[in-house]
């Protein structure tokens, strides 16, 4: 039962158990324990029901690992091929003679057609390029030097021979990587303070 009673303006209450012994109050619930966070230099779990990429290097040497990462390197001389690391040729200019197609993929795709060739200490390309103009395609002849710094290949644009009436054409420059045996060129476009961008460059030999 529970009686009260009036001390000096204070309420006082006494509680007594009818029952025997003294009442306790109900222990509060401990509060839920906060999730693991996962130790330094792992990355968090994914959540259930997520794909997560699995890489996949198994008999690779170089090239992709499929989820965005590589699977190695080619020591200086060898260029990868079929994810495996090949020589390169002596004569890399050598390797490129003959005629290439593709594209810059800029705001606007421009597309390539054209030629390679050298001397006993120079590298020379020539492409006439198309791309959009004011509702119609606009055109521009544009020669090439080409070197192998390390184990790129960079085409630098050194002339505009001739280009579309209206059109402001400037030279072009990109670098990027061969595979010699396939005839396939993979690069990006470098803008007008030769900073590279992510805009790509794709060529095939034909």
């Amino acid at each position: 039962m529970v009686r009260s009673m009036f001390l000096g303006g204070w309420l006082a209450v006494t509680m007594v158990a009818t029952l025997g012994g003294l009442w306790t109050p109900p222990a509060p619930s401990p509060a839920p324990s906060p999730a693991p966070s996962p130790a330094p230099g792992m990355a968090p779990a994914s959540p259930r029901g997520s794909r997560a990429c699995k890489p996949d290097c198994r008999k690779k040497r170089c090239g992709t690992d499929g989820c965005g990462g590589t699977c190695g390197t080619c020591p200086t001389g060898k260029t990868c091929h079929l994810n495996r690391c090949i020589k390169r040729p002596k004569d890399p200019c050598r390797a490129l003679y003959g005629t290439w197609v593709g594209a810059m993929y800029l705001q606007e795709t421009h597309l390539l057609r054209g030629k390679v060739w050298g001397t006993r200490h120079a590298c020379f390309g020539r492409f006439h390029i198309t791309f959009p103009l004011r509702g119609g395609r606009g055109s521009a002849d544009e020669t090439f030097t080409i070197t192998f710094p390390g184990k790129l290949v960079y085409f630098k644009g050194t002339r505009i021979i001739r280009h579309s009436p209206g059109s402001l054409y400037g030279l072009d420059n990109f670098s990027g990587t061969v595979d010699f045996k396939r005839g396939r060129f993979v690069g990006v476009f470098h803008d007008n303070r030769n900073r590279r961008n992510t805009a790509k460059v794709l060529l095939k030999k034909k």
